[in-house]
């Protein structure tokens, strides 16, 4: 849970995320793609929160966020988001195309930082040197395009594309600590991400060791498997009183853990 100053931060910041998504809109001609850049920018600017970065980093980075994929907009549907399938190499030149794309249509907009298109031109680079354009490595990436990535792919993964079913927020998750391990994803961004969102993210639902099914409601920082919830459905599977007290439980302070993520309650 972000702190009450962090999330009137966020409040403030808005009506620059909403200009440069404005931007996104009609230049990108894709609300879909729009849509993608402005959650990943809003969960991005939690992270850099989160991380410590000052009201006009955290504008940059959600502006940034934004206008991250404007030249996604120009590649075929199927190409837009991941895809299961093995992509031919023409494919994947095409879509190692869009950051240069991104920076051929913000040269065409007025008042961009040269901060936030450098940031957009690495927003696809990795640590271990396997994105692109560049191939860039580690630091010569830019922090706030590594903190952008973390949350862009999170994203991705929890989004529901035609080509592929979501990952719920537990196995998105899962699946970013992996990528972390084998150096695709900044560690620190993500160690921060997991503060901010949990292993077990906002919204998601879970199963406590009684049975009982709970919607997870916050993070608790460091506390990654033990957010706080609210219990919906007792042990038996039927509806509870959610006004009640009792159904409002901090897994930190609770002998009840997590013992499975739900796809639906």
């Amino acid at each position: 849970s972000l702190p009450k100053a962090a999330e009137a931060e966020i409040v403030l910041l808005t009506t620059d995320v909403e200009s440069a998504l404005s931007v996104a809109f009609e230049s990108g001609g894709d609300s879909e793609i729009a849509e993608h850049s402005l959650e990943s920018a809003l969960l991005g600017m939690s992270v850099g929160i989160q991380m410590g970065f000052d009201l006009d980093n955290t504008r940059t980075l959600g502006v940034s966020g934004c206008l991250q994929n404007l030249g996604a907009a120009e590649l075929p549907a199927e190409l837009r988001f991941p895809t299961t399938r093995e992509l031919t190499r023409a494919e994947k030149l095409e879509i190692q195309k869009v950051p240069k794309r991104t920076l051929d249509v913000l040269e065409k907009v007025r008042g961009i930082p040269n901060i936030v298109r450098t940031i957009v031109y690495q927003v696809h680079e990795r640590p271990d040197g396997s994105g692109y354009p560049r191939g860039l490595r580690g630091r010569a990436i830019h922090l706030f395009a590594r903190t952008l990535h973390v949350s862009s792919c999170y994203c991705e993964m929890t989004k529901t594309p035609a080509q592929q079913p979501a990952f719920i927020p537990y196995a998105a998750m899962q699946q970013l600590l992996n990528l972390g391990k084998v150096n695709k994803l900044d560690r620190d961004v993500l160690r921060s991400f997991l503060r901010v969102t949990s292993l077990f993210p906002l919204g998601s639902f879970v199963k406590l060791s009684d049975q009982s099914v709970a919607q997870v409601l916050r993070s608790k920082g460091d506390h990654y498997t033990q957010p706080v919830v609210l219990r919906i459905k007792d042990s038996a599977g039927e509806p509870v009183d959610a006004d009640q007290d009792e159904n409002l439980i901090d897994l930190t302070q609770s002998d009840l853990p997590i013992i499975e993520a739900l796809a639906a309650a």
